[in-house]
């Protein structure tokens, strides 16, 4: 537990303080004008298919491992590689435009 302590301090201590610190650069332009940008961009579409993937591989670790008191089967493990193959596969197709996907 020491050892996960000393690598985990410094690190929550870099991400907050580099993330609040350029996320409130990246927010107030130069100008003063908040940043504005259009969540229905054909850019944003990655994204939100990031977030959905995630969000569906959460919610089923969130029910099976209660389920299987905190033990899951190995055959979880290979639906979560899958999930993840499926995920990387939309993610390809979308980026070289065989598949739009419009989300």
């Amino acid at each position: 537990m020491g050892v996960a302590s000393c690598f985990g301090s410094p690190l929550l201590n870099d991400v907050l303080g580099l993330g609040i610190a350029l996320t409130t650069k990246i927010i107030i332009d130069l100008d003063g004008k908040p940043y504005t940008f259009d969540i229905n961009a054909p850019a944003y579409n990655k994204v939100k298919l990031s977030w959905i993937f995630l969000g569906i591989s959460l919610m089923s670790s969130v029910v099976v491992f209660p389920l299987f008191k905190f033990s899951p089967p190995k055959a979880f493990g290979v639906v979560l590689i899958y999930f993840y193959i499926v995920f990387m596969v939309f993610s390809i197709l979308d980026e070289v435009n065989v598949m739009n996907i419009k989300l």
